[in-house]
């Protein structure tokens, strides 16, 4: 089912045979919840009404981010998901994100100027997945500008907007990576 406030992402080989991740944005819509709404909302009903009061402002969720053990450990699930998703948002007219983190993903995010969202559960923080861990609800305020973001994430983003299809040699944590981006929006 096509969901025009759905997009996908998608990571995968250059030849399309091997899908190693992704992610989504959700775009917050009148009659409609995200996900994080789903998940948080028995602990955190005040997700909802947050989400209401920010829906002028065109807020998305970031979310579903995944990789194959094909790709562990290469960031492939967080970090180039988050930082094509942000980028990817800004090219919809979306102005502010949430996302649920894991303790892990939290300190990603953090990277891209996500801050708890503490008007939500104990200071952005809730019992999650039977309450054997803690996730962390989080809001990153102006995905334009990406205040309280890393320089060198905040500039690889902007560049991203601008040029939405490249090529770059990346220093991952296990090895130098060539990851193609193309970020053109494309609806099948």
């Amino acid at each position: 089912m096509l969901k025009p406030s759905v997009y996908v992402i998608i990571i995968e080989s250059l030849d399309q045979s091997q899908v190693y991740g992704g992610s989504r944005i959700e775009i917050f819509e009148d009659g409609a919840h995200l996900p994080i709404e789903a998940a948080v909302f028995s602990e955190a009903p005040e997700i909802s009404s947050f989400l209401i009061s920010r829906k002028e402002y065109r807020i998305a969720e970031i979310c579903g981010l995944w990789n194959s053990l094909a790709v562990a450990g290469l960031g492939i699930g967080s970090t180039y998901s988050i930082r094509c998703g942000i980028a990817l948002a800004s090219l919809i007219n979306v102005n502010e994100l949430v996302a649920l983190c894991s303790p892990y993903t939290y300190r990603i995010a953090h990277n891209y100027g996500f801050q708890l969202l503490e008007c939500v559960g104990a200071n952005g923080a809730i019992p999650y997945a039977g309450a054997n861990e803690i996730a962390h609800v989080t809001y990153q305020d102006n995905i334009q500008t990406l205040p309280g973001s890393s320089d060198e994430e905040r500039n690889f983003i902007l560049d991203l907007r601008k040029n939405p299809i490249q090529t770059r040699i990346e220093n991952g944590r296990k090895g130098i990576l060539k990851v193609q981006y193309d970020l053109s929006l494309n609806r099948s």
